[in-house]
């Protein structure tokens, strides 16, 4: 998150995750920097105020987003061998994977 605000000089509008890094301190911490919608699903046992927040459409559909995102960066590592990449993330990778996919149309 603050490599993002370094670079782009802005808070994301969503930061989505897995349950692992769902803490209170980083759920808050993303709010805290201005994400307006954190979207990190809890483990264990859920309140009914955690329920309801985790049923609202635009955090159903930030989950749905999530995992597209995470299959696509595994075709990326096992198709084009970006697992490999020295470069930080995998953020070039999908631009010359959407230019490519751009240049079949």
């Amino acid at each position: 998150m603050k490599a993002h605000l370094k670079t782009f000089y802005q808070p994301p509008q969503q930061a989505s995750g897995d349950r692992g890094p769902n803490t209170e301190p980083n759920e808050q911490l993303a709010y805290d920097l201005g994400v307006k919608r954190v979207i990190l699903p809890q483990t264990g046992y859920h309140s009914k105020a955690r329920l309801k927040q985790e049923r609202k459409a635009w955090f159903m559909k930030g989950r749905h987003w999530h995992a597209g995102v995470e299959g696509r960066i595994s075709v990326l590592k096992r198709a084009h061998n970006l697992g490999r990449c020295l470069a930080h993330g995998l953020g070039w990778g999908v631009i010359a994977s959407n230019l490519a996919v751009l240049g079949r149309i």
